[in-house]
């Protein structure tokens, strides 16, 4: 048997992005209507067009198949690209692919992670048992294809060589693979196959693989990437959470070592050594941590009425093995007594019945004097207590209510009768019990809370009042707690108000009309203190360069002044304004904004704000402008029409002008019908525009040239002399005639009639156009093509 025939592709590859520039390309092209002249004659004659040839009709094959290579690739790129999970892109890939090249059967191979091996991850059709099989480099079409990174097409797999011995059991006739790249480097093959027939390929198919391979190894790598940030993702919050549980500790630790820490050693013989820990207290009482370490420690520098209270609360916590807190003065190095709050609990039992205990002690002595005064204050406090504008509830340790003042009293809806001695727990709402009973634990425990929350209480008639509250310990004189204080304010009108004001600035921020608020400092140019997205989208700037710049950051050359001014006034006078704006983009295009603007003011009716609403009519300022051109101007030629004519004449009769100073041509083209007759009234429209242009281009500046209508034009010469009008006129004529007017292989030589007035005396417009117009008459009357001027009386 002869070798079979192997064939190797050239790399062809693009991007997708590419692929579908392609195919919007080639659908615009066979898409592209013919265009008509808008002004051809319904009995204009056609002519036959002559019969596409051979090669037209081959070129338009062409042409569509490839159009529908393009629309088959960009509908499957756009199949894989939205796929991030691996596998499930994998399987896609090979379901696209033997689609794509009409096949039911494909493999996908991937290189292991050592690049020793190639596995199969996905089978389709006869390979759909072959995943998990392993190639070698070089081995069968997979390894072939990994080792050259090119495509391989092989005619009769059958017949070829370098087959793989595990698809012996198969009739494979016609077997490709395309490389998966990224960057250079081959990451897997994909493989297609064919049963029943050789089937052959030609450039335009290997093309559209060799497209499609190179999609797939761009999707395949954003999978990959994206699996890779989803596991580095799940691998930080981990580490997130143990950073929180390790910072958790840290603040136990730090509350308990914010004082002076101290071990003390107890031997059986009555010994006691002290080891300081933390030095937090040191700086207050004047000992350096050393001084304060040593058989005797701080114990000797305690206040000798307070020695026993200090030895009693070691040996209970000894006897115990519970913790204890005690109270001492204590003796600074200067003398000066102050208060000492000692925590102490069991550390461990040691050797021959040694024993440990670690403390704390904090100096309390401002709290000591602040409960002394709190006593000197007593009456002061029952005055703040029952007048106060907040109400206030007293809870004693066990959380039950004591006593309320009026205001909280009123809030609630009960007398003091009423809930002493009640759990405070059954005036909460239900919802927030348990937060509630934490939060009070935290509390007596003197853990940190808040200090400020949110509660919502329940009156006696049912209804729910919203309060924000703050709350404290009392304690007596010898630091003993005596019960919680908690001071709470009704802010369920308040809440109900922000809750509004939130709805209206969600709806005014993503309100379709723009909206502007400003400040009222009573300059000419308020300072922007709020710009919604409507009116960040109308001028192109984001919020952030808005806000703080001034009002008139829009405003350009081409700006009404006058609509300015009269802002300026209404915000001088404090009264509403409505009008329009043409404003400047961030891009410096301009654009129309219908704007109403209202003052904000406070109770004494002085302005405090300005609030802008606008609206972007652009368009409608466009088509006004359209439609008033369309009224001016001629429609073919884009010249003024004879309104436009006009309104001059009417503005020079008005302004008075002397005699000699205008003049008026009136021009009709001699001729022009023949044209008509002749090639029909397309070429005849063509005609009048070349005319037109001609004329044009030897008019001097400030000079006025109009179509009247027909074959009829008029040229105004403002602060021209009959002479110069005269030779004007006479070098437009002789132009004309010098320059034949040539369509679809005719040539036609038109001249120019020109009746000239001078204006100046006449009574109207329209006496004026009559006058010009007899004059070109009375030149036609002579055989054309010569200026007649109206002689003035």
């Amino acid at each position: 048997m002869s070798s079979p025939k192997v064939r190797r592709a050239k790399s062809t590859a693009i991007s997708s992005a590419q692929a579908r520039f392609n195919l919007r390309f080639l659908t615009a092209r066979l898409n592209r209507p013919n265009r008509n002249h808008a002004h051809a004659s319904p009995l204009a004659s056609t002519e036959q067009q002559p019969d596409r040839t051979a090669s037209n009709q081959q070129s338009d094959a062409d042409l569509q198949r490839r159009n529908a290579y393009l629309s088959a690739l960009h509908q499957t790129s756009l199949a894989i690209m939205n796929h991030l999970d691996v596998n499930d892109l994998l399987k896609t890939i090979v379901e696209r692919a033997t689609s794509l090249m009409q096949t039911s059967h494909g493999y996908l191979y991937l290189v292991n992670a050592d690049r020793s091996m190639l596995e199969v991850k996905i089978g389709r059709g006869v390979f759909s048992e072959s995943v998990g099989r392993r190639l070698e480099p070089g081995n069968g079409v997979g390894g072939t294809v990994w080792r050259s990174g090119q495509m391989l097409v092989i005619d009769d797999y059958s017949a070829w060589p370098n087959r793989s011995s595990y698809y012996d059991d198969i009739k494979l006739h016609t077997v490709i693979g395309v490389p998966l790249k990224s960057g250079r480097r081959v990451i897997g093959v994909l493989g297609l196959a064919y049963l029943d027939r050789i089937h052959t390929f030609d450039k335009d198919e290997l093309s559209l693989l060799e497209q499609f391979a190179h999609l797939a190894s761009i999707a395949f790598d954003n999978a990959t990437l994206y699996t890779n940030a989803q596991r580095e993702l799940g691998e930080r919050k981990q580490a997130e959470q143990a950073l929180i549980e390790s910072e958790q500790r840290y603040r136990d630790i730090t509350e308990l070592t914010s004082d002076y820490i101290y071990l003390m050693e107890i031997v059986p013989d009555g010994r006691v050594t002290v080891r300081g820990i933390s030095g937090g207290s040191t700086g207050n009482n004047g000992y350096s941590l050393d001084e304060m370490n040593g058989a005797n420690g701080w114990a000797d520098v305690c206040h000798p009425d307070d020695q026993q209270i200090v030895t009693e609360g070691f040996r209970q916590v000894i006897a115990s093995g519970q913790p204890t807190s005690i109270e001492f003065r204590f003796l600074t190095k200067s003398g000066e007594m102050r208060w000492m709050l000692c925590y102490m609990r069991m550390a461990r039992q040691q050797h021959r019945g040694a024993v440990s205990l670690i403390g704390a002690f904090q100096d309390i002595t401002a709290r000591k004097h602040a409960y002394e005064a709190l006593r000197e204050s007593e009456q002061r406090y029952r005055s703040l207590f029952d007048y106060t504008s907040d109400g206030v509830v007293l809870i004693d340790m066990e959380g039950k209510l004591i006593a309320a003042n009026r205001q909280m009293l009123e809030m609630m809806g009960y007398a003091n009768e009423e809930i002493a001695g009640r759990s405070f727990i059954e005036f909460i709402a239900p919802d927030e019990v348990v937060a509630a009973q934490e939060l009070f634990e935290a509390r007596v425990a003197e853990r940190p809370i808040p200090r400020l929350f949110e509660r919502s209480i329940l009156t006696a008639n049912g209804d729910i009042v919203l309060c924000e509250m703050s709350t404290g310990i009392v304690y007596d004189a010898q630091g003993n707690p005596l019960y919680s204080q908690t001071v709470a304010r009704n802010i369920t009108e308040r809440r109900q108000a922000e809750q509004q004001l939130r709805l209206l600035s969600t709806a005014v921020h993503h309100a379709n009309d723009g909206v502007m608020i400003t400040n009222a400092t009573g300059s000419d140019t308020p300072i922007i203190l709020y710009v919604n997205d409507a009116m960040c989208r109308m001028s192109g700037y984001s919020a952030a360069k808005m806000i703080g710049q001034s009002q008139s950051m829009m405003i350009g050359t081409s700006t009404d002044r006058r609509e300015t001014a009269h802002v300026r006034e209404a915000r001088v006078r404090g009264v509403p304004y409505r009008g329009e704006f043409l404003l400047y983009r961030k891009d410096q295009s301009n654009f129309w904004l219908e704007v109403g603007i209202e003052p904000i003011k406070d109770a004494a009716a002085n302005v405090t704000n300005w609030v802008i609403i606008a609206r972007d009519v652009t368009a409608r300022k466009q088509q006004e402008q359209q439609l008033l051109h369309l009224s001016t101007h001629d429609y073919l030629t884009d010249l003024p029409n004879r309104r436009w004519l006009e309104d001059c004449l009417a503005r020079l009769l008005a302004q008075g002008q002397t005699e000699g100073e205008n003049a008026l041509l009136f021009i009709d083209l001699d001729h022009f019908k023949v044209i008509n007759d002749t090639l029909g009234h397309a070429a005849g429209d063509e005609a009048l525009g070349f005319i037109a242009t001609l004329i044009a281009t030897q008019l001097p500046a400030g000079a006025t040239l109009a179509r009247i209508g027909g074959d009829e034009f008029a040229v105004l010469l403002e602060h021209t002399s009959t002479a110069q009008a005269r030779a004007i006129g006479e070098r437009l004529q002789a132009l004309v005639v010098d320059q034949p007017f040539v369509s679809a292989g005719h040539t036609f030589t038109l001249s120019l009639s020109i009746g000239m007035v001078v204006i100046g005396g006449q009574q109207s417009v329209r006496a004026l156009l009559f006058e010009a117009d007899t004059m070109m008459y009375v030149a036609k009357k002579h055989g054309g093509n010569r200026l007649v001027a109206h002689q003035q009386s």
